[in-house]
């Protein structure tokens, strides 16, 4: 099974999932949650994920596949539940990207708004990753070098002795690469 979770103001079926859904031979789940409250989202994602497990026994073990904030939760909950895990641009630092963005915000695609609060952004350090409790899981980083939101090299940085890290020339935050990733997407889910 393939779990994508989507970003800070998008949503599960956006672009990414749709795709990888629509080429990979397997269960794909995109869930919705509140990406924008860490403390929700990761006590969402850990009772999704073991409800998945619960409802299909049967199934290859669980891969995360998360953009930006979605790879930040990704990367957590590998580390501390050993999944195998791919970040697509992922947000490496939220309580500094995300400051701008305090207050009433839009969910992509749609007509819903929230709340980001100066708490959220806070709660987001309780989440960071922790180079000191690394489980022996398959970490891939997808990186778009025209990334506008986060540098990619600090991600290079942080995860060159971790994570097999691909980066593509060009593109922006959103990934504009999920065609050229996917077969190396499919090879970290075999290796789950």
């Amino acid at each position: 099974m393939i779990i994508y979770l989507h970003g800070f103001s998008s949503t599960g079926w956006g672009n990414k999932s749709k795709y990888i859904a629509q080429h990979y031979n397997g269960k794909v789940f995109a869930p919705d949650y509140a990406a924008h409250d860490p403390h929700n989202a990761i006590v969402f994602l850990q009772h999704y994920l073991e409800d998945l497990k619960q409802q299909n026994p049967t199934e290859s073990p669980i891969l995360l596949v998360g953009s930006s904030m979605g790879g930040f939760y990704a990367n957590w909950l590998a580390q501390n539940f050993g999944y195998n895990c791919v970040m697509i641009n992922p947000a490496i630092t939220p309580w500094l990207t995300l400051a701008d963005y305090i207050g009433e915000n839009n969910k992509f695609g749609t007509e819903e708004t929230f709340i980001f609060t100066q708490e959220m952004l806070e709660a987001s350090k309780n989440y960071v990753h922790d180079p000191t409790n690394l489980r022996k899981v398959s970490r891939l980083i997808l990186l778009d070098k025209g990334d506008e939101l986060i540098d990619y090299r600090k991600t290079e940085k942080l995860f060159k002795n971790i994570a097999k890290i691909i980066t593509y020339e060009n593109g922006d935050h959103r990934f504009s690469h999920i065609e050229e990733a996917l077969p190396e997407i499919i090879k970290v889910k075999h290796c789950a």
